[in-house]
């Protein structure tokens, strides 16, 4: 999916993983076709981010907050979850993770 970015050769992928005991089953080159080696991958939850950190270099979600009550988009904006500060987020990582190249998460 394309982001936004003053490049426009800048892509990610946006990867859904509902379960992560059924991704932790699959084979190894599954997981790999999920997440290339060379990738950095950076996870958004809304939620707790601890189970992400086996497969993301750079898991970001709310962390130690509870009893927050507001329409979801205000809340999401007030925790970082809008578009812009996503997106300056995901080009931080790939810009950090770029030079160096990163270790791989799966194997």
């Amino acid at each position: 999916e394309k982001i936004h970015s003053a490049d426009p050769s800048t892509w990610v992928r946006v990867v859904s993983m509902p379960c992560m005991d059924l991704f932790e089953a699959q084979s190894i080159d599954y997981k790999l076709s999920v997440f290339p080696r060379g990738a950095p991958v950076m996870s958004i939850e809304a939620a707790s981010v601890d189970a992400w950190r086996r497969y993301a270099h750079a898991p970001f979600g709310i962390m130690n907050s509870f009893g927050f009550s507001a329409p979801a988009g205000k809340i999401y904006e007030h925790f970082g979850f809008g578009v812009q500060n996503l997106t300056e987020r995901a080009l931080q990582v790939m810009t950090h993770y770029t030079p160096t190249g990163v270790t791989h998460p799966v194997a």
